[in-house]
């Protein structure tokens, strides 16, 4: 199974392009930064909800996080976007990914590492994205460790 590392969204828009950082994974590494600072072990997304995104603690009772729902005109995209765009890469190798991905019969899955900058620590997710919701599980907590710098 395939790991990427996510980064959340900066203050500063050079910092972030000056990592090289695609700013959709951006978006994904904040909802699972604020997810993790609200203490929710689970993040589904179901854009049928008025809510699409719900945060739930480890005993299933729902938590609210400081990250904003997403707006009307974006939620029909969230799922190619956000969820499908990251498990399928980079875009040479997008093509290839979603010809194994059409034919496979399983869910697509795929770990995030999510590092906090300012709690210093690194988030672990497992995610699941099926044909209309996506599950991400915490499954692990780690120290917070420096990325090699850009160059």
């Amino acid at each position: 199974m395939r790991t990427i590392r996510l980064n959340a969204v900066h203050s500063c828009e050079r910092f972030n392009h000056k990592r090289g950082w695609k700013y959709r994974l951006q978006v994904l590494g904040t909802v699972l930064v604020w997810a993790h600072r609200a203490n929710a072990a689970r993040v589904i997304h179901d854009p049928a909800l008025d809510e699409p995104f719900a945060y739930l603690a480890a005993d299933g009772t729902s938590v609210e996080s400081e990250f904003v729902q997403p707006t009307e005109e974006v939620r029909d995209n969230l799922r190619t976007t956000l969820f499908l765009d990251a498990y399928d890469g980079h875009p040479i190798m997008r093509p290839v990914r979603r010809f194994l991905r059409r034919r496979s019969e399983t869910d697509p899955q795929l770990n995030l590492r999510v590092p906090d900058f300012e709690n210093a620590v690194t988030s672990v997710w497992h995610m699941t994205i099926g044909r209309d919701v996506t599950t991400m599980v915490l499954t692990a907590t780690e120290p917070y460790s420096q990325p090699p710098t850009a160059k």
